[in-house]
């Protein structure tokens, strides 16, 4: 099915089209939904609501499942992400936007020409807190290799569906299906009817607006998981991971296109993709307020274990358990999915939101910073930390040489090497960072006379470039890794080249992924269909990291048509024909 915040932009063109249809019935309908909107947009996520529902649900002979393999990778992301910055570990995120607040005054300070506030930052205990920040820096680089190890191994083999041996039938046993499963392959209309006659017999307009809510995303993915799947050149049965990955430009194209009222002349929109709004900093996480959430205290709790806040009303949860096991019959006496599990499921779902959509990860199209002050002279080797250096690492900063009287030198040298040294430990200088910073404090320029301004803002300014790039790097890696979307402005690139430590790697992006391909059985490509874009099905992923950005190889048996067109998103979203 399509990703949330295409059903998002579905429901929202449902009830503009339900109020002005003239029809009272169905304006009523949008009405009742616009007074209920968490509730509706919570329908509206769908079935996707079960990617963070725990397994066992059906067969009571099989042991637990656990949490569903899709929570465990997203658990892991927040982990690193995540903390409260009182521990000492206190989360990536954290430490990235203490960079940044620092860097900026320090900037301020220097621009100033401001010595005064120089020594106030020493005196009042901010350069030992960067000391100390950048320390706890080089405990999130420490831990992050096995917590990366367990996202990369969470996708390729937690997520691979269990086969049936033996029987040469490529689909999973039903004793292994996750709720996700049941709810995107058995019974799906069953379900969403269950849910309309239960809320239709509560007389409850929450329970109704979700209903309504739900009925859109099952329109949205009886119409738009073909197209998806063309894109794919699969079904998420098969290439799971490569379905995360394509959602997020499809995403990215029917967010940016609906809110901006973009035209299309072929492939050519009006106007341009880089004026397009980006799901970045869109806050889809808000349309799901059922109450207070702080990203900070759930991110703590993933890493420790500590049970979720009720958010979701316990009668809610109930309504959907029995929509449920009217459809599927109830799960087993002991079963960890139930009515609680529901609230954990919307906690995570509204996780998932803010980190992609809330602007408040690693920001959202990071600009680099403008032309040098004055002359700096060539752009150091280390700006770049995606370029190895002699250790096959990213390039480490060089030590700045501010030139001043004993006692401001020792603040600069203080401040700014240890702001170096944190960038070098977070995007892979490692230990030589933390050497770094015990040098700058210890740093005394004996014999000048006067602070080199100019040379210091010349520094600043290397090291926010430094910054930019590895931020940058950050942005290429979670859009590659299908944990963000890209920007409306990559969508103009049908072919995009990043370069991963002096690696460059290429991968389809742009109309390739956003727009459907025409895929044919290989009886029917001949004469009849010379324009068809290839086969369908293809078989399941080898399960290499990484393999997703790649068109899979290789047809699982029986073939069969996967589409029939080659059309953006508006065919599936609001296409009459």
């Amino acid at each position: 099915m399509p990703g949330i915040a295409t059903q998002f932009v579905i429901l929202e063109r449902t009830i503009d089209r339900l109020a002005s249809s003239g029809n009272a019935t169905l304006s009523g309908i949008a009405t009742l939904m616009q007074q209920n909107l968490p509730y509706a947009y919570l329908g509206a996520v769908g079935p996707a609501l079960a990617d963070f529902i725990p397994g066992d649900p059906i067969d009571p002979n099989m042991p637990s499942l656990g949490n569903s393999p899709y929570t465990s990778v997203w658990t892991q992301v927040l982990a690193i992400a995540g903390g409260d910055g009182t521990s000492a570990d206190p989360g990536a995120l954290y430490v990235i936007g203490k960079f940044k607040f620092f860097l900026s005054k320090i900037i301020g300070i220097v621009d100033d020409e401001d010595l005064g506030a120089l020594k106030d930052m020493r005196d009042s205990g901010e350069v030992d807190e960067i000391e100390t920040l950048a320390a706890a820096l080089k405990s999130i680089v420490d831990s992050m290799l096995p917590r990366v190890a367990a996202i990369g191994s969470g996708i390729t083999q937690g997520m691979k569906p269990v086969v049936n041996s033996g029987t040469g039938n490529p689909t999973p046993p039903a004793a292994a299906w996750t709720a996700r499963e049941f709810l995107h392959w058995k019974r799906s209309g069953t379900f969403a009817k269950s849910l309309l006659d239960r809320a239709t017999g509560s007389g409850d307009p929450r329970f109704l607006a979700y209903a309504y809510g739900y009925l859109c995303a099952y329109s949205g993915a009886v119409s738009g998981s073909p197209f998806v799947n063309s894109t794919i050149g699969s079904s998420y049965r098969q290439q799971w991971w490569r379905y995360r990955w394509v959602t997020n430009y499809v995403d990215t194209w029917v967010h940016g296109r609906y809110n901006c009222g973009a035209t299309m002349t072929g492939d050519t929109p009006n106007p341009a993709y880089k004026e397009w709004p980006g799901l970045c900093d869109a806050k889809l996480q808000d349309r799901l307020s059922f109450g207070p959430i702080d990203p900070v205290d759930i991110m703590q709790r993933v890493r420790t274990g500590t049970p979720f806040p009720t958010v979701l009303p316990n009668d809610f949860g109930q309504f959907w358990m029995d929509a449920w096991s009217n459809a599927y019959g109830a799960p087993p006496l002991g079963s960890r999915f139930n009515a609680a599990a529901l609230n954990g499921a919307m906690i995570m779902t509204w996780m998932k939101l803010w980190f992609q959509t809330s602007g408040e990860v690693i920001g959202c199209n990071q600009a680099p910073p403008m032309a040098p002050p004055g002359d700096c002279g060539g752009a150091p080797s280390w700006v770049d930390p995606n370029v190895p250096g002699d250790n096959g690492g990213g390039q480490q900063p060089s030590i700045p040489e501010p030139e001043s009287d004993p006692d401001v030198g020792e603040i600069i040298s203080g401040i700014i090497l240890a702001l170096l040294g944190a960038a070098s430990l977070f995007f892979g200088g490692g230990l030589a960072g933390a050497a770094a910073i015990g040098l700058g404090v210890a740093l005394v320029i004996d014999g000048a006379t006067e602070i080199n301004w100019a040379k210091l803002r010349c520094d600043l300014y290397w090291l926010q470039m430094y910054l930019y790039n590895g931020l940058k790097a950050l942005h290429d890696l979670l859009t590659l890794g299908a944990f963000s979307h890209p920007y409306p402005a990559e969508l103009a690139i049908d072919s995009t080249t990043i370069t991963l430590l002096g690696i460059p790697y290429t991968y389809n992006s742009g109309k390739r992924l956003t727009k459907s391909r025409v895929l044919f059985p290989e009886q029917l490509t001949g004469k009849l269909h010379m324009d068809a874009d290839g086969r369908f099905p293809a078989k399941t992923s080898s399960s290499g990291l990484g393999d997703w950005v790649q068109m899979p190889t290789g047809i699982e048996q029986p073939e069969t048509t996967g589409y029939l067109a080659r059309e953006y998103p508006t065919f599936f979203v609001d296409d009459d024909g």
